[in-house]
């Protein structure tokens, strides 16, 4: 009988030549469609490292494909996901839709697609909330750190 595995770790199966074989699902964030992945090799380790690569591979095509993604969309997306995966509360969450619509979505940062941003960009970003009075001079110095 085969050991139960973690949690998320997918499913291994036991080919008639001998081989592995591993299944796992990923969702797409975007459109919500689960996605079967799967890698066969010798032993569980080789599956595991194949499935490493192709998850990798899979994740990044994400926002290839999607690249016309604005950053404002880019943040929604996150905390959506952060809030599907239980991972913040439903007061963090409108409190973070708050900061995303009333930050992000009224500056020119939040219209531009992920692909076209540049460090300046950012920086005017950061620069012009600071002006406003809308962040405290201690996250300029953090934000110094990010450029080094």
């Amino acid at each position: 009988m085969d050991k139960r595995r973690a949690k998320g770790s997918g499913y291994l199966r036991h080919n008639p030549d001998g081989s592995l074989t591993l299944i796992k699902s990923l969702t797409d964030p975007i459109t919500g469609k689960v996605k079967k992945i799967q890698v066969s090799g010798p032993t569980e380790a080789a599956c595991n490292k194949r499935m490493s690569k192709k998850l990798a591979e899979a994740e990044s095509s994400i926002f290839t494909k999607n690249s016309d993604l604005t950053v404002t969309d880019l943040c929604n997306l996150h905390l959506n996901m952060k809030y599907s995966q239980k991972l913040i509360t439903r007061s963090t969450m409108d409190r973070d839709d708050s900061t995303i619509r009333n930050q992000i979505d009224n500056s020119s940062l939040g219209h531009m697609q992920i692909h076209s941003i540049t460090s300046g960009d950012i920086d005017t970003f950061f620069g012009t909330l600071i002006s406003d009075g809308k962040l405290s001079a201690y996250c300029d110095s953090k934000r110094s750190l990010l450029r080094s």
